[in-house]
């Protein structure tokens, strides 16, 4: 079954950075499915610029398996200066390896998150849903 990992971000210092990118490159290393993420970072208020190279790095170190795997990545950005983050970083990467978009609620991200795990099972010809019915409520 294919997962949907929620995340909630918070301020964090480089090494717990380094920790939680290193943790998320274990999970990868023995994947054979499908994920996607939802990354709310509604409490981050900070995110240094080595925390930005950390991040990028990490894309870069796992690109192939990002693509392979990730069916997308919702990001909860409420706070316009965390958005740019966002872009600092897909600089760095020169892009993300899979879809992905901005949202101010951990509910839309998690509903588009669910739309794109069952757009990609039904990509891969896998039978029917696994995930329910996500209906957009907006």
């Amino acid at each position: 079954m294919a997962p949907l990992y929620i995340v909630t971000m918070e301020n964090c210092t480089e090494e717990e950075a380094e920790i939680f990118y290193r943790a998320c490159e274990r999970l990868y290393e023995g994947l054979e499915c499908d994920v996607a993420w939802v990354l709310d970072t509604t409490n981050l208020t900070r995110v240094s610029a080595r925390q930005r190279r950390i991040s990028a790095d990490h894309v870069a170190r796992t690109r192939a398996k990002l693509k392979q795997h990730v069916a997308g990545c919702g990001f909860v950005i409420p706070n316009v200066l965390i958005r740019g983050v966002l872009i600092a970083i897909t600089w760095l990467t020169s892009s993300l390896p899979f879809p992905y978009e901005t949202f101010d609620t951990r509910d839309e991200a998690i509903l588009w998150a669910r739309n794109r795990l069952n757009a990609r099972q039904r990509e891969r010809g896998l039978p029917g849903s696994r995930f329910g019915a996500a209906e957009d409520k907006r």
